[in-house]
């Protein structure tokens, strides 16, 4: 019978390394994951766009159609207001239902401000008259009034 050479045993930075990797490959495959990158994607918005946000399981959902023609009907006040629309559909929205803790078969409209915080959820299509009183009471819309003026 021959003797084999026993392997080194891993260094303890070797093994620190290894269980840091780990960590790392785990987190990218959780569902928080997929919440940070869409909180990255929302975070492209900060201070300078206010979000509105729609999240529907179906991208058939006729609710999306109307939303989406409510906003195109009062397009000069969504653009004054620097919003901009957000559309989560289907699976590829669970980072951003997870993000807003919205349940997985809910339609819902959000409006996120300025500063990424959500400041009204809707669960059918809104009147852009009702976002835009929303907004317009905002201390940071009320300074951008001010400043244009």
């Amino acid at each position: 019978m021959s003797m084999s050479t026993p392997l080194p045993l891993p260094t303890p930075s070797l093994r620190v390394l290894v269980s840091v990797a780990a960590a790392l490959l785990l987190a990218a495959c959780s569902t928080s994951a997929t919440a940070r990158e869409s909180r990255n994607l929302m975070d492209q918005y900060a201070w300078k766009h206010r979000p509105l946000v729609i999240l529907a399981t179906d991208s058939n959902d006729p609710r999306i159609a109307t939303q989406r023609q409510l906003v195109a009907q009062r397009k000069a006040g969504f653009d004054e207001r620097e919003m901009v629309l957000v559309e989560g559909l289907g699976p590829d929205a669970k980072g951003l239902r997870e993000l807003y803790d919205v349940g997985s078969d809910a339609f819902v409209v959000l409006l996120v401000g300025k500063d990424t915080g959500v400041k009204a959820r809707w669960s059918a299509p809104v009147q852009l008259a009702r976002v835009f009183a929303k907004i317009d009471v905002m201390p940071m819309r009320r300074q951008e009034i001010e400043d244009r003026k």
